[in-house]
């Protein structure tokens, strides 16, 4: 029987979410360990039934990568599933993913929905009545970037290109797509498995945060496209060999990101300030050209 281990990544999210994230999970008899691996500054999660639990003490910038890549150096199964805690897959989505487990695959899905907390049941089918598109253009549910929520792939794989890169995982965005982009110049193949999974909707994460942090995550955000671009073109297939140790290796992105805050005229913060109004993503998926200047001596790597 195939087998994976499942790593599913927290911060500030309540109990019954972990919860509920699990007990779907366990309704799959080849998944054999789940560990949730929480992060959490506000209020840290207790044990949960089917799932070990790991604490992380660190109270810097939320960092994904970083987090999943402590899950990942636990996993001993041949496979190993990332999650987001706010994911509810169903046990057709389940099958799927065990018929397509392959040394030589990633596998993903792009088809998702939003329900709300208030219609969140143990019945899929009448959770998906209920749900909701995830965005408002049909369109841009067809034709979107995004591959995150769950990856699935070869744990010998993903710990030789030293798991999640964490410079793409500081804040928001980024590190699903440079999985997604290192399977692909890794020749493997890629399955979107295309099958309805849900998201519990939650406050918005950049609600509580002061506005400096704003700022910097808007920046962040639109520095890490350029980041994995560069990546692209030099064929880059792993990421630093320094990875899930005990606080996050993502100095790079910190250097690059105050950076160009602090610059007395900076373009990008212009257009940060421009956009920032309209919401990250539209930042993001607009390619502003700029120039990253390089000769800065104080310029950590990024290799």
């Amino acid at each position: 029987m195939k087998e994976l281990d499942v790593v599913i990544c927290v911060r500030d999210r309540e109990q019954d979410r972990a919860e509920r994230c699990v007990r779907w999970l366990r309704k799959c008899d080849n998944i054999k360990n789940i560990f949730v691996v929480d992060n959490s500054i506000k209020k840290p999660l207790t044990e949960i039934e089917g799932a070990e639990l790991i604490r992380l003490e660190y109270d810097g910038l939320w960092n994904k990568s970083w987090v999943l890549n402590r899950g990942i150096k636990l996993c001993k199964s041949k496979y190993v599933m990332t999650i987001d805690v706010d994911i509810l897959l169903s046990e057709s989505i389940l099958n799927k993913i065990i018929k397509f487990l392959d040394e030589n695959t990633l596998i993903f899905n792009k088809n998702i929905k939003r329900i709300k907390q208030f219609n969140v049941s143990e019945d899929y089918e009448d959770m998906l009545k209920k749900s909701e598109p995830w965005f408002t253009d049909p369109i841009k549910n067809l034709y979107n970037e995004a591959n995150g929520g769950i990856q699935v792939m070869p744990l010998e794989w993903i710990k030789s290109v030293n798991g999640y890169d964490e410079n793409a995982g500081l804040l928001w965005g980024g590190m699903d797509n440079r999985i997604w982009e290192q399977a692909l110049m890794d020749k493997k193949a890629v399955v979107n498995l295309n099958d309805t999974m849900l998201h519990v909707e939650h406050i918005n994460k950049e609600e509580n945060l002061d506005e400096d942090t704003r700022r910097f995550g808007a920046m962040c955000r639109h520095l890490k496209k350029l980041y994995l671009n560069s990546k692209i073109r030099v064929n880059s297939i792993k990421n630093e060999s320094l990875w899930g140790d005990e606080i996050p290796n993502d100095r790079f992105m910190h250097w690059l990101t105050q950076n160009e805050l602090d610059k007395e005229d900076s373009y990008l913060m212009k257009e940060t300030q421009k956009y920032s109004s309209l919401g990250f993503d539209y930042f993001l998926y607009n390619n502003i050209p700029v120039k990253i200047e390089k000769d800065d001596k104080s310029m950590p790597s990024n290799n």
